[in-house]
């Protein structure tokens, strides 16, 4: 029988019921409860499978630091020692936030790949070079009834 990793041990085992969205750990503050939840709900709801949610948990963490990095910046004198370390901090916690993010696979670029994207893309202009806004629904059924 092969041994458990700690890295598995640490995420405690829970019931996954298909199409439900995990809760947040109890060891979370409110206010990173409300990114755990706004972060959960943006995806499918299968998305964030249990070894996901140490780093979640993180992400919400930095999350909220940058939040009150940036109150903080708000009312502080630009040019000041204070004002240049926490801009130094913010950057780092904007950093961590955005390596998560694609790691946990929630920003677009993680998402999908240049062939895919640039398909889309030429489909979506496609769709809009068809479907003129100054067009009036009527004019495309004539059209299409001509046809």
């Amino acid at each position: 029988m092969s041994r458990r990793s700690a890295a598995s041990l640490a995420v405690p085992a829970a019931a996954l019921v298909p199409g439900k969205r995990p809760d947040p750990p109890d060891n979370l503050s409110s206010e990173e409860a409300k990114v755990w939840n706004g972060v959960v709900g943006s995806m499918p709801p299968d998305w964030f499978t249990p070894e996901m949610w140490p780093l979640l948990s993180v992400l919400c963490s930095c999350t909220v630091q940058f939040d009150k990095i940036r109150e903080a910046l708000n009312v502080e004198e630009i040019g000041s020692s204070q004002y240049k370390s926490l801009t130094r901090l913010q950057v780092t916690y904007a950093t961590q936030v955005m390596r998560i993010s694609t790691k946990l696979k929630l920003t677009a670029q993680s998402r999908h790949n240049s062939n895919k994207a640039a398909k889309a893309t030429k489909e979506a202009v496609s769709l809009r070079r068809q479907n003129r806004p100054w067009k009036r629904p009527d004019d495309l059924k004539v059209r299409e009834l001509s046809s």
